[in-house]
C-alpha cells in the first residue's frame, strides 16, 4: 500500500498566509499579555524619583488620627491603583498577603485613586480597605504609576516608593515591599535604591 504525502501549498500565495497569521500572532500577544509590560518609571533605579515634600504633605492631610482612642498605625502603605488597570488584579493576592501578615503587627492599609480614575471606579476597594479618592497631590508630586506602593513611617515620611515585586505580573514572588516593612517594623534604615523593574504597569 502506498502512502501518499500532500505537499504543503507552496508560491508567493503560502508565505502570504503564514506572514499573516504571524503578524497576527504577534498582535494578539501584544494587545493582551505585553501592551502593559514597561519599567515602573524612567528613572527605574531609584526610590524617590518623586517630590517627598509634596508626598509626605499628602499624607498629613489625609491620614487623620486613630478614631475612638484605637492604636497609631506603626507604618502605612498606600495601595495606588487603577481599577481600569488589568496589571491590578496581579497585585490583589499579593496585598491580600500583605494585610493577612502585617495588619497584626500596626501596619496600616489605604488605597488611593486619582479623581479621574474614580468617577469610573467602584468603592470602596476590592478588599475593603480604605480608599481615598483625592490623589491630585500625588500626582502632581511625580507618582504616576500603578499598581504600586507608597509606605509612610509613623511619623508620616515616606520611606518607600516603588513596585510590589520584581516578578512578572506583580505577583508576590520577588517581593519588594515586604523587606522594607521588615526592616521599617525593627527599626531599621530602609534601602534606597531598586535594580531597575520591569513588569505589568499603568499610567496612573
Amino acid at each position: 500500500m502506498t502512502v501518499r504525502t500532500i505537499p504543503l501549498a507552496e508560491g508567493p500565495g503560502a508565505w502570504l498566509v503564514l506572514a499573516v497569521w504571524l503578524l497576527g500572532s504577534i498582535g494578539t500577544l501584544w494587545c493582551y499579555e505585553l501592551r502593559d509590560w514597561r519599567p515602573f518609571s524612567i528613572r527605574a533605579d531609584r526610590l524617590f524619583e518623586i517630590d517627598r515634600a509634596q508626598t509626605d504633605l499628602w499624607f498629613r492631610l489625609n491620614m487623620a488620627a486613630p478614631a475612638n482612642g484605637s492604636r497609631p498605625a506603626t507604618l502605612t502603605l498606600v495601595h495606588l491603583y487603577n481599577p481600569d488597570c488589568r496589571c491590578d488584579a496581579y497585585t490583589q493576592r499579593h496585598l491580600q498577603r500583605l494585610m493577612d501578615r502585617y495588619q497584626s503587627q500596626g501596619v496600616r492599609f489605604v488605597a488611593a485613586l486619582t479623581p479621574r480614575i474614580a468617577m469610573r471606579a467602584t468603592l470602596p476597594h476590592p478588599l475593603g480597605i480604605r480608599t481615598i479618592a483625592s490623589a491630585d497631590r500625588l500626582l502632581a508630586a511625580g507618582v504616576a504609576t500603578a499598581p504600586a506602593a507608597l509606605i509612610f513611617d509613623a511619623a508620616g515620611r515616606l520611606i518607600y516608593y516603588g513596585p510590589y515585586s520584581d516578578s512578572a505580573w506583580c505577583g508576590s514572588e520577588g517581593g519588594l515591599v515586604e523587606p522594607v516593612l521588615d526592616r521599617a517594623l525593627a527599626g531599621q534604615k530602609p534601602v534606597d535604591a531598586l535594580p531597575v523593574i520591569r513588569g505589568c504597569f499603568c499610567p496612573w
